[in-house]
């Protein structure tokens, strides 16, 4: 006599209801991922902001710039070759822990984040003075805080009078 080995149907239920919480707690977690990398991306770019600011006022009356093309999501970090040399978009700084330009691309960190608004200059020029001030690319002061929206609710938010950058949660 043959036996007859199968797959009763509670088995296979059980199998299925393990695969739907499998794959549920995977897009959950991958979620989490998403959200945590476009949390970085923004303090990474809140740190360049001070980093530049810092550069600013160390450097011999040497201005610093961070330019923000929202388009592509990239930004870079620049300085003057020498103190009021006429011009803030000189080359680009080389960063000193990967000997690169200092040009980052937010998609790169962060796919999907975006910038939502920017209420400081059109250009996406934002420049610090030797005192730490915000700067125009024009090289006047600001006349307002700066404060750039992105897609996930998070801001920077720099402050006029101070130039300090601060993230704000939402």
């Amino acid at each position: 006599m043959r036996s007859h080995r199968g797959v009763t149907m509670v088995e296979l239920v059980m199998v299925i209801s393990i695969s739907m919480i499998l794959a549920a707690v995977s897009i959950a977690g991958f979620q989490g991922v998403q959200s945590w990398r476009a949390a970085s991306a923004v303090k990474r770019l809140r740190a360049d902001f001070r980093h530049a600011r810092n550069l600013a006022m160390l450097s011999s009356r040497r201005t610093a710039l961070v330019i923000v093309d929202e388009a592509a999501m990239t930004y870079e970090l620049r300085q003057e070759a020498a103190p009021s040399a006429g011009s803030l978009s000189l080359s680009v700084l080389t960063h000193p822990v990967t000997g690169q330009d200092w040009s980052v691309t937010l998609g790169s960190i962060a796919a999907g984040l975006s910038l939502q608004s920017n209420n400081g200059p059109s250009d996406g020029v934002i420049g610090f003075d030797a005192d730490g001030m915000p700067i125009d690319s024009g090289g006047a002061l600001w006349g307002g805080d700066i404060d750039l929206l992105f897609s996930t609710g998070a801001a920077i938010h720099v402050a006029r009078r101070t130039g300090i950058a601060e993230v704000i949660w939402p």
